[in-house]
């Protein structure tokens, strides 16, 4: 294993054991994403120490940064955090600082070719112009400099309503090449599987009760509505019936997920995610900063957001 991961990483046996077990637990039990039971959750955590791997030592900007959760992954370099005004507010963000506030699709507040590399994890969903996101990516990017995307596609509707696309493998590569981007390298980022059963047993009770709405909070939006007695004693029936096919499926999806806990293989095209590293045209030359602050007072550009 270790001989694998300096052939695709470059760093030593050691180094690797180090930081991959030190970063796998905080991926485990802080990030909860899984591990031993998800193929795709060991590719995903390999996936992220690449990208820490490429930039270390230089400037690694993470758009739509949300609640940092992947700063970790990248103590060995310059981590510049950007958001949304908008989406700070939707989602209670305010107390977090970031480096950046700005729309993503609308101009990152800083220099051409200066920032070493982009990552960008369940954001493109819910940028209302992707392609202008990631001709502003390629803008600000160094020649050379990487972007490491992660876009989902087997996933409910989440955060709506900014919830607005989720693009094929084929969609994804073709807006890459548009903004320029080469070496495009996109991949599953589970089995098929993978990507599907977390949502059956959700699936049957959405459809049971004809809502998408939490089953606890529709029980109390009826009890107490007018006549909420009566109307409640007529939907216990469905109540039931959805609570067995819930838990039924549970027991099933766990021994499907146990029995089919694959590598994940480049066919699958219903995983849960895409993976995608895409480069910018060029020789990679990092430059040096003292600290974050000397990078931002010679590349930061203010734009009125």
């Amino acid at each position: 294993m270790g001989e694998k991961l300096k052939e695709i990483y470059g760093i030593s046996k050691i180094l690797i054991f180090k930081m991959s077990n030190t970063l796998r637990e905080y991926w485990i039990n802080k990030m909860k994403m899984g591990w031993g039971r998800s193929s795709g959750a060991r590719k995903g955590f390999y996936f992220f120490l690449e990208a820490a791997n490429f930039v270390k030592g230089g400037v690694i900007l993470d758009a739509g940064a949300g609640q940092l959760r992947f700063k970790p992954f990248f103590d060995k370099s310059i981590y510049l955090s950007q958001e949304h005004s908008a989406g700070i507010e939707f989602k209670g963000m305010g107390k977090i600082e970031y480096d950046l506030i700005s729309p993503l699709d609308k101009r990152i507040p800083l220099r051409d070719n200066c920032i070493d590399e982009i990552i960008s994890n369940s954001t493109l969903e819910h940028i209302k112009y992707p392609e202008r996101f990631l001709a502003e990516a390629f803008r600000v990017l160094k020649p050379g400099g990487r972007m490491y995307i992660s876009v989902p596609f087997i996933c409910l509707e989440h955060e709506v309503p900014y919830d607005f696309q989720r693009p094929t493998k084929f969609g994804l590569e073709r807006w890459l090449k548009d903004a320029g981007f080469t070496k495009i390298n996109i991949t599953a980022g589970s089995t098929c599987v993978q990507g599907i059963i977390p949502y059956l047993p959700v699936a049957i009770v959405y459809d049971l009760l004809q809502t998408n709405k939490n089953p606890k909070k529709v029980f109390w939006e009826i009890f107490y509505s007018k006549n909420g007695y009566f109307k409640i004693v007529k939907k216990i029936p469905k109540f039931l019936l959805a609570g067995i096919g819930y838990f039924s499926m549970k027991l099933f999806v766990s021994l499907i997920g146990f029995l089919t806990n694959v590598k994940v293989y480049p066919e699958a095209n219903m995983p849960s995610g895409w993976l995608g590293i895409a480069s910018k045209p060029g020789k990679h030359l990092k430059k040096r900063y003292k600290n974050k602050e000397d990078f931002i007072k010679t590349n930061k550009y203010t734009y009125g957001y």
